[in-house]
């Protein structure tokens, strides 16, 4: 039995989001996608004014005249939503934590998807796989994915990105629109290559969830920091103004190693923050996005 409170929450995400897909996209979801889906259909001797990047090498070097590769584009897309569910994503400190930010993020993309006549999955994710649900088509799974979201309860608190990405590319054979959404708290440098493996199977978007109280910039008395995954407590001073600009150093480092990662990795990204509203963003990146596929 879902709890009424957790129907409303789903009910008051579900009407903010079709606005937002409404005012946003207005059946042009696709848009910022198009011609990422290519599935491969087969070959042909090639025709003069072919592109030559096509060739087929080894059955032209086999037949002794040249033969092409021919793709189609893919008709419809596949999305997955690939969420960290580790403990991390409890935290939030303005009414909102970043579970429920991912939560609302998930529903604008998955309602844009299926009012395009697209499927959508889940895989949600710890150090472990928690929750897999393939993709599939209608508004009816859209809303499930979303109750899944908020209504789940991980069996893990720490994060391992490589097991998900791994899991990921296993399980979804034809390439997809793949959003990993997570604060990516603790990624390393295995998850990275995995990361950029699987971006060269799947078009990947990362959406970096933050919240204000990540970066304490001001002199709030003792605090006690809490790390939610391994439990550990450090007490600091923020009226010392030396731990402040420590604080916020680390914050700019880790800020500046996420964008080169995914830079590196040539994955486009977005940042979202708990307690604002994700339409601005979101609008920037697919406009970003169409640009630059013009």
């Amino acid at each position: 039995m879902i709890p009424k409170e957790l129907i409303s929450q789903i009910r008051k995400i579900e009407i903010k989001s079709k606005k937002l897909v409404d005012s946003l996209f207005a059946g042009n979801f696709r848009s910022a996608f198009k011609g990422r889906g290519l599935e491969f259909e087969g070959i042909r001797q090639y025709i003069r004014g072919d592109d030559y990047r096509n060739i087929d090498w080894k059955v032209t070097a086999r037949m002794n005249r040249p033969f092409i590769k021919i793709y189609r584009e893919e008709r419809e897309l596949v999305v997955m939503l690939v969420i960290d569910v580790s403990a991390s994503s409890a935290f939030g400190s303005l009414g909102q934590n970043k579970r429920e930010l991912a939560a609302e993020f998930c529903a604008t993309i998955a309602l844009s998807a299926v009012s395009s006549g697209d499927s959508v999955g889940l895989l949600m994710f710890s150090d472990k796989i928690e929750n897999f649900i393939p993709p599939k088509k209608g508004k009816t799974h859209a809303l499930r994915l979303l109750r899944e979201i908020l209504f789940f309860t991980p069996r893990s608190r720490r994060t391992n990105f490589y097991e998900a990405l791994t899991f990921l590319n296993r399980a979804i054979k034809h390439r997809c629109i793949t959003f990993m959404v997570s604060d990516f708290e603790g990624i390393n440098q295995r998850d990275e290559k995995m990361l950029s493996v699987t971006n060269l199977r799947h078009d990947t978007i990362s959406i970096v969830l933050n919240d204000d109280m990540d970066l304490i910039s001001e002199d709030i008395g003792l605090i006690d920091i809490y790390d939610l995954e391994t439990g550990e407590t450090l007490t600091l001073d923020t009226s010392d103004k030396k731990i402040l600009v420590g604080l916020k150093k680390e914050n700019l480092k880790r800020r500046d190693r996420l964008k080169q990662i995914f830079r590196k990795c040539n994955i486009d990204f977005m940042h979202l923050s708990t307690g604002h509203s994700i339409q601005k963003p979101i609008m920037e990146f697919f406009r970003r996005r169409e640009t630059a596929k013009k």
